[in-house]
């Protein structure tokens, strides 16, 4: 597997005195719009890097009213994009909130296959009453 620049590296021992290193990757979309019904997307995952295994991703909240607010969903499945984070009201009040989701093996961890597309989908926009923006980002690493 070819090394990417500017990952954050950590290495992790597995089983006796074999080491694993993992570069860590995040990938990061801003300013969406949770006052319009649309899929955007985060990232593609790298066609020869082999599978990008998710480990955490964060929604943080950079605006949203005390009205109602925007419900998503995070997938690969077109149509809906929910098959790794089903609908999820962002219920929070005020700015600079976050909620985060993580992912294990034991958990059932979500793999990514290469060149697969992955998109945050707004599916219930927020009611009027002021701005609903937010970033998304993913953590992970590829597996070749």
């Amino acid at each position: 597997m070819a090394a990417r620049s500017g990952s954050n590296v950590l290495t992790m021992k597995s089983g006796g005195s074999q080491l694993l290193e993992r570069n860590f990757e995040r990938k990061t979309v801003a300013a969406v719009n949770g006052m319009a019904v649309a899929a955007t997307s985060i990232f593609t995952t790298d066609a020869d890097l082999g599978y990008f295994a998710i480990r955490q991703i964060v929604v943080e909240v950079l605006s949203i009213p005390d009205t109602t607010q925007a419900q998503i969903s995070i997938g690969t499945n077109a149509a809906t994009y929910d098959n790794v984070v089903p609908l999820t009201a962002l219920a929070f009040t005020g700015a600079n909130r976050a909620r985060t989701f993580g992912f294990d093996a034991a958990g059932g961890g979500v793999m990514l296959a290469a060149g697969t597309q992955l998109f945050v989908n707004v599916q219930i926009a927020g009611t009027v009453g002021g701005a609903h923006v937010f970033n998304v980002s993913v953590i992970g690493y590829y597996i070749g």
